[in-house]
């Protein structure tokens, strides 16, 4: 890294790895020791999110990929189906091989621990900064629990990023294997995609501009590879001319929304949750007025004081800035998500600290490198203490689940089986959350009256948008099998339409499975015989 004669010309970088015990070591003992604490707390992790996925019951998304990889009669189909779903098909790929050894679901949980461990290595083993933050960094919220814990595709994708931040120093060496991944980033999902693509602007930028030189045949191939990633992804989210999800895009300027939207900034740097039962989806802090009123200018002031401090380095620069106003850009527009989602602004937030560390220098007057000075220091001091609270809500996040369950649907599996009834024909509302269930009980499919349709994974169609009568559906269908079925029905859907007296005498009452975290998806199931 490139130094200037003057410190207060060229400030150190926003992070910076720790060097003394290389000067006292030895840089051979220094690496052992590297290794040997990256190996220690890749396990720690893997200990805590391993002990955290033991508790957790799958949810409807989870058992969304595992029962729509299981239940699709080819790739072909596979491929069509997961359209409706809004995500590159990377994570359906990587569970394809996994589902022709076993249905056991905890199979996708395991998978999804080992990839994050191995996130949590790299960030262990190569991040450009001291011992506690990485650990601190490693043990956060986002890698602990909505990218470790909870087995979706976005823990793939926090995997290919650090790799890429991991890789970024030899950029101009190995461009090719930089630009692998970036090309995998893309193909994990749609908030992975804008990452990759500002990733790919730094690149572009530093090689147009800040360093010609490294301009060669690999580097123009290495960006040719994340272009091609890019459309792949794209190609794969275009969704069905039916498509019933997410369809409306929001073009008007609306300013209370998009202050809405800007303190998704602050939520994803400050996602300390409610602890107790409601831990998951909440914020501790939308208990004060101020903060509720106040968030969307903090937002401001965070991604001003980032990108103030990113200054003297433009490829982090132009990452950041452009990761962030994609991001946001997409919440405002299409879909704002939940924090799982609006977590990727952290992403891009220590992501760019990092390749800051290794980002060509520009020169600054000395006026502006003392704003700088101040800027780096600051946000040192911030995000140490940010990745400390973010310690605390994955450890919040921890206890939760240990302490309540997340969802109903192992338990309503369980009671099925107890009472002997998991064979039965099964008709079941609301239908995506009734899907988890069908995941636990290894069944080929239900009856969905949304949609009115037999089958596992759920298609965010519009069919399924148009309303039904839930007891006439679920009466019509114990009259078509001809025997006794099987109804698994949420709290909400059985608080909103009961049932009609008559079909009450046809109807047995046999247990409920209860979720502590997720309103929607306690169940209640019952058999219903058809009419004599």
């Amino acid at each position: 890294m490139s130094t200037m004669p003057s410190q207060e010309a060229a400030p150190q970088p926003v992070i910076t790895a720790s060097t003394e015990h290389r000067a006292v070591l030895g840089p051979d003992a220094a690496r052992r020791g590297e290794l040997v604490f990256a190996v220690l707390l890749a396990a720690a992790f893997a200990l805590v999110t391993g002990f955290a996925t033991a508790h957790h019951e799958l949810w409807r998304d989870e058992a969304h990929a595992w029962l729509l990889v299981r239940d699709s009669a080819s790739p072909m189909a596979l491929l069509h189906a997961a359209r409706y779903g809004g995500h590159p098909y990377l994570w359906y790929v990587l569970l394809w091989p996994l589902v022709r050894i076993t249905h056991d679901p905890s199979a996708m949980q395991a998978l999804s621990v080992t990839i994050v461990t191995a996130a949590a290595f790299i960030v262990a083993r190569y991040a450009p900064s001291p011992r506690w933050v990485r650990a601190l960094a490693v043990l956060g919220y986002f890698p602990v629990y909505e990218y470790g814990t909870i087995a979706r595709n976005y823990g793939l994708g926090l995997l290919a990023l650090v790799a890429f931040c991991a890789l970024f120093p030899r950029r101009r060496e190995r461009p090719l294997l930089v630009a692998a991944t970036l090309f995998v980033l893309a193909n994990t999902s749609l908030p992975a995609l804008l990452l990759a693509l500002a990733a790919a602007g730094g690149l572009a930028i530093e090689v147009l501009w800040l360093a010609p030189e490294a301009r060669s045949r690999a580097t123009w191939g290495g960006l040719a590879i994340v272009a091609l990633g890019v459309l792949l992804a794209v190609a794969q989210m275009v969704p069905p001319s039916d498509s019933g999800f997410a369809v409306a895009w929001k073009t008007d300027l609306d300013p209370s929304y998009g202050a809405y939207v800007l303190s998704d900034v602050t939520s994803a740097f400050l996602p300390l949750p409610m602890p107790g039962r409601w831990f998951w989806q909440t914020e501790v802090l939308l208990a004060f007025s101020a903060y509720r009123e106040y968030a969307w200018i903090l937002a401001v002031l965070i991604v001003i004081a980032v990108a103030v401090a990113l200054l003297r380095r433009p490829v982090a620069l132009v990452y950041y800035l452009s990761a962030t106003l994609a991001l946001l850009s997409f919440f405002y527009a299409k879909y704002n998500g939940y924090l799982r989602h609006h977590g990727f602004l952290f992403l891009a937030f220590g992501s760019a600290l990092w390749l800051a560390a290794y980002s060509t220098e520009a020169p600054l007057s000395r006026s502006i490198a003392r704003v700088v000075v101040a800027a780096e220091r600051s946000v040192r001091v911030v995000a140490a203490i940010v990745f400390a609270l973010h310690v605390v809500a994955g450890a919040i996040a921890v206890w939760g689940e240990y302490r309540f369950a997340f969802s109903g649907a192992k338990q309503t599996a369980a009671l099925m089986r107890e009472r002997r009834i998991g064979g039965l024909p099964m008709v079941a509302a609301q239908d995506d959350a009734a899907s988890a269930v069908l995941a636990y009980l290894d069944k080929e499919g239900a009856y969905y009256p949304a949609g009115g349709r037999n089958g596992s994974f759920v298609l965010y169609d519009e069919a399924r948008t148009r309303p039904f009568d839930l007891w006439r559906e679920v009466d019509g269908f114990a009259s078509r099998t001809g025997g006794p079925v099987a109804a698994v029905l949420t709290v909400p859907v059985l608080q909103g339409t009961p049932a009609p007296p008559e079909l009450l005498r046809r109807t047995r009452a046999e247990g409920c499975g209860v979720s502590d975290v997720v309103p929607d998806e306690s169940f209640c199931v019952f058999t219903v015989w058809p009419r004599p």
